[in-house]
């Protein structure tokens, strides 16, 4: 960045022009094209409403680099042709980011070095991070989805303002944003964009979906009582047709899509209780982990809610499976989360797919530092509730869970001491519940984790 560069505040005139550099190549760049054509309408609506458009030195017109500023929201795209993104670096290097005591920011996952970059330069701390697939469906197709049948009595129609408490109450993202930030984001969807709600015959709400400033469905929830009956499938697919009817497609970011991919590995049980569970611990962990610790990825040309094909990625350990005959996709999305993750990583796996990751270590011209065969141990029926009188402790003992403070002592008696595996047993701690004994003193003498 050179001592002339400056933000230059594109007028709401360009926007329009702005937003048909994004129409080529359709649908690479919808993401931006949306985006804008979202914040055309609000202005529209609402003349008054304090959101600027920035480029760098004002050459927006030669690569279609913007930053959109919106109270605390902030979006940003490029369609320059350069992995080190030096004009997005530059955009956000320019903004003053003292003056705000919450950022929030959505972005192509693409641009995650540069956002990596503002992070580090201007010392900033990340509250809440997260990764998610997104998907585009477009609305010649979503005019074509068959209507599911809604219960007798229920109705589809549009969200009100006596519904915000509601959505506000399930909303994920509450414990992360400012009261006041949030409930008002919410109350400008419910307000300006298109949405949909699912209410009983009482007149009830018990399911809904938004579409956020971007166009993308967003904000898909079921009250807990009524979660499981296909509720959240309904509204999806309604909203998917309103705005196809309004000329647009639909587009979804979904981290909340984990638990029907868990329901694929619950059929036939027992027999993929191990992916199971694992699945179940990463969509538990997803609200626990560090920035950037855990992802899951599918096949973006396949359809994974039948095929069940993913990868899970938790620091430097991969776990992965596919409900498929043959392996070809998971190889695929296997070797290209491996590409990215340098030399050291952990696989965990099903011994059948040995040929698959062999192949991918060879392709990725990797090297096997060690092998271990496992064996998965389930007890399917709880165990006698009658006291073991061999199980009793010593006077003076007593059980607890492991206090994160003796991770240290876990650590050093960790029998795996590969680099991969560091911090390892203190994540597990904070994360899963464990058992340990202590003396008298408090000290921990014996424990297990999960």
């Amino acid at each position: 960045m050179t001592g002339c560069d400056h933000l230059v505040e594109i007028p709401t005139a360009d926007w329009t022009e702005l937003r048909q550099l994004f129409q080529c190549d359709w649908p690479k760049h919808e993401f931006a094209y949306y985006l804008l054509g979202n914040y055309e309408t609000w202005k529209g609506h609402h003349e008054t409403l304090d959101v600027k458009c920035y480029s760098l030195n004002g050459n927006w017109r030669t690569d279609g680099s913007f930053l959109l500023k919106d109270g605390f929201e902030i979006y940003f795209y490029s369609k320059a042709d350069d992995n080190n993104w030096t004009v997005l670096v530059q955009l956000l290097s320019l903004i003053g980011w003292d003056a705000f005591n919450e950022i929030s920011m959505d972005y192509l996952e693409k641009f995650h070095p540069a956002v990596e970059r503002i992070i580090s330069d201007k010392c900033l701390t990340v509250s809440s991070s997260k990764c998610a697939n997104y998907y585009f469906l477009p609305k010649e197709q979503a005019l074509t989805l068959h209507s599911s049948t809604i219960p007798k009595g229920f109705t589809l129609s549009r969200l009100q303002l006596k519904d915000l408490d509601t959505i506000y109450a399930q909303w994920p993202l509450r414990n992360h944003i400012s009261y006041e930030a949030g409930y008002g984001l919410l109350k400008r969807l419910i307000l300006l964009n298109e949405n949909v709600g699912l209410f009983n015959e009482t007149g009830v709400l018990v399911s809904w979906c938004l579409s956020d400033q971007t166009g993308a469905h967003s904000d898909l929830q079921t009250t807990a009582a009524c979660c499981r009956r296909g509720y959240g499938r309904m509204v999806v697919e309604e909203l998917a047709r309103r705005l196809a009817r309004s000329g647009s497609d639909s587009k979804a970011i979904a981290w909340e899509e984990l638990p029907e991919l868990l329901d694929l590995y619950r059929e036939e049980w027992p027999r993929y209780a191990y992916t199971f569970y694992t699945l179940e611990n990463g969509y538990r962990w997803r609200e626990l982990a560090p920035v950037g610790e855990l992802e899951v990825f599918t096949d973006p040309e396949r359809n994974w809610q039948t095929t069940g094909t993913f990868v899970l990625r938790d620091c430097k350990e991969l776990f992965f499976f596919t409900l498929e005959a043959t392996f070809e996709s998971l190889e695929k999305v296997l070797r290209a989360v491996m590409s990215r993750m340098g030399t050291s990583v952990s696989l965990v796996y099903d011994c059948c797919f040995r040929a698959v990751v062999d192949r991918t270590i060879a392709v990725l011209s990797l090297a096997k530092s060690s092998d271990e065969r496992m064996v998965c141990y389930r007890q399917l029926a709880p165990c006698d509730d009658g006291k073991d009188p061999h199980g009793e402790l010593q006077q003076g003992y007593r059980f607890s869970a492991v206090k994160p403070e003796d991770s240290a002592v876990v650590e050093a008696h960790w029998v795996h001491n590969d680099p991969i595996f560091t911090n390892l047993p203190t994540r597990l701690i904070k994360r899963n519940p464990s058992l340990g004994v202590y003396d008298r003193h408090d000290r921990l003498v014996a424990w297990c984790l999960m």
